[in-house]
């Protein structure tokens, strides 16, 4: 289904098909929320903005899914917040992985 909408060429994507992408970002494998969350950044889907939002500040959530879901958001929304400035310079730190602060 993901491949369809990413490929698909309707300039919007109907709202139903958005609300079951919404969906999809609380999904328990990690490979659907990582192609849900392409799908949004390629997209541009911005009123999933709220739920990227959520997932960003979650500090429970794993770190990847943190920043996958920021560059998500910020591929429809490019300003980012002092908070989430203040996020990624924490995942700068050297306690982080390489790939972390190279995302």
């Amino acid at each position: 289904m993901l491949d369809v909408i990413g490929k698909s060429s309707l300039k919007k994507i109907p709202a139903p098909w958005v609300e079951q992408i919404g969906h999809l970002l609380t999904d328990r494998d990690a490979v659907i929320q990582s192609e849900v969350l392409n799908l949004i950044g390629s997209r541009r889907i911005t009123s999933l903005n709220e739920k990227l939002n959520k997932i960003v500040a979650n500090a429970v959530s794993q770190t990847d899914f943190r920043l996958k879901a920021l560059n998500a958001r910020l591929m429809a929304s490019s300003a980012l917040s002092p908070s989430e400035f203040e996020l990624l310079l924490q995942f700068l730190e050297p306690e982080h992985s390489s790939p972390v602060r190279q995302q």
